[in-house]
């Protein structure tokens, strides 16, 4: 590595900021759904711990593909499917 930091210390740090980055627009929800008086039960626990499954998640389906790319694309496309398809109706 150019920096001199070791392959765990750089995905642990890279973890730590990706889940830390999630919860800013979460934040932003969570504050507008108060302000609009929208609050339904229980979301905001599940928007909590969202990224605890969306970023391990997202790097175990990175390593399927050889593009960075083409692993975004794909990859929000399927976050965008399946949050799509498991909404109630």
């Amino acid at each position: 590595m150019v920096s001199g930091m070791s392959l765990p210390a750089y995905w642990i740090s890279n973890f730590i900021s990706d889940i830390i980055k999630t919860y800013i627009p979460i934040g932003f929800i969570i504050l507008i759904s108060v302000f609009f008086d929208c609050n339904y039960p229980g979301v905001a626990e599940i928007m909590m711990i969202y990224p605890w499954a969306l970023v391990p998640f997202t790097y175990v389906t990175s390593f399927m593909f050889k593009s960075e790319t083409g692993a975004q694309i794909i990859t929000l496309f399927f976050h965008f499917l399946i949050a799509g398809m498991l909404v109630p109706i």
